[in-house]
């Protein structure tokens, strides 16, 4: 409920409002993104007096706005988490229409001048203007920060009570503060994660710990253009690094010494002593060109 009254010849009230579907559009430029939003049922119901030198008028109907409108958004990456912060915004007021019980009323909304119409253009323009600078920042922050989170954390889980097999851990993926967002009217948005793979202690001892010197390090990509064609889509794109260091961390645990005497079948088990699968250098995900 709404109190549009001027206090003199207006006494208007908005019990009931709806915006409608709205039609949303983004454009990417260089730095910020524009979102331009159009409204084209706005609709609220009235009730009132318009009081005019003994002249009474009920303000009881319906009305639909029609409203065009832009805000300019910068994302920025705060305390870890991308957040999308409102600058400039504007809003226009297409048109007015609707349908009042009184007939002078009606006549009042089409007139443009007329103070019932400056009212109701006054409440569409200071309710948009909070919608662009409050609530649609915090809904695409909110759509944001859920696409992030399915992808925050990728768990691995290999366990397998045959094999004597209880392998975990996770990798994880972090927003980089200093260099992790780009925004371009080309590429769209574009985000540096940093990654980091979690496990149990790896313990400091035995023999499957001892890398050959050979295994200095993990293959990369060199820095460049991300090896695929810019599309309207979501892309993620994982360094064969982090695979690498995910398997490191599935070695380190065990995974490849496994004793397969149970799975030698008769009567072959009779004839030989036992058969054990055991890996001496951690796999590594062989590197290839971009």
């Amino acid at each position: 409920d709404l109190d549009l009254s001027d206090g003199e010849t207006i006494s208007l009230s908005i019990v009931e409002s709806s915006i409608g579907t709205p039609e949303v559009e983004f454009i990417m430029q260089d730095g910020y993104i524009e979102a331009f939003i159009r409204l084209p049922n706005l609709s609220a119901r009235t009730e009132g007096l318009f009081s005019l030198e003994g002249l009474e008028v009920g303000l009881e109907g319906e009305l639909i706005v029609d409203i065009s409108s832009y805000i300019t958004l910068r994302p920025q990456i705060v305390e870890g988490e991308i957040e999308l912060i409102p600058e400039n915004s504007g809003v226009a007021i297409e048109g007015i229409r609707g349908v009042m019980t009184d007939p002078v009323a009606q006549a009042l909304i089409d007139t443009l001048t007329s103070a019932l119409r400056i009212a109701v253009t006054n409440w569409a323009d200071v309710l948009v203007g909070e919608l662009l600078q409050e609530e649609l920042p915090d809904i695409l922050n909110g759509q944001v920060g859920s696409a992030l989170s399915l992808v925050s954390a990728i768990p691995f889980d290999i366990s397998d009570e045959d094999l004597d097999l209880m392998i975990s851990g996770q990798i994880g993926f972090f927003l980089n503060d200093d260099n992790g967002l780009q925004v371009t009217a080309r590429d769209g948005l574009s985000l540096a994660l940093d990654v980091v793979v979690d496990g149990p202690p790896i313990p400091e001892t035995g023999p499957i710990l001892e890398l050959p010197e050979a295994i200095t390090g993990v293959p990369v990509h060199a820095l460049g253009d991300i090896p695929w064609p810019a599309n309207n889509e979501v892309g993620l794109a994982i360094p064969l690094s982090a695979l690498n260091a995910a398997i490191f961390q599935i070695w380190a645990q065990g995974a490849f010494n496994i004793n397969l005497n149970d799975a030698v079948p008769p009567p072959l088990n009779a004839l030989i002593g036992g058969v054990r699968l055991s890996a001496i250098r951690p796999p590594l995900f062989v590197d290839t060109p971009v």
